[in-house]
């Protein structure tokens, strides 16, 4: 979906917009939506605060929360050779 839809910087569709529409080919656009639509589709992204501790590893926080260590340093604006620290991430 990032890659057709350029404009979406993230992993997610801006988290500010109420409505966000979507590219798709046509023919993925049926599945897409019979996924979205199904109950069990999470449709909602919860962001937590959380502040480094010492021995914290991007690894250690990726398991802890179910995030991957990519996903934790794209929303923190981190490059990969960023390291844990208390009270921070540098």
């Amino acid at each position: 979906m990032k890659s057709l839809n350029p404009e979406i910087r993230r992993w997610c569709t801006p988290p500010n917009a109420r409505t966000y529409r979507i590219k798709l080919p046509q023919s993925v656009a049926d599945r897409f939506l019979a996924s979205y639509n199904q109950p069990t589709f999470s449709k909602d992204t919860r962001f937590r605060q959380y502040y480094v501790k010492r021995g914290d590893s991007f690894y250690g926080l990726s398991r802890r929360f179910r995030v991957e260590p990519a996903v934790i340093r794209e929303l923190n604006g981190l490059d990969r050779a960023a390291r844990c620290g208390p009270g921070r991430c540098s």
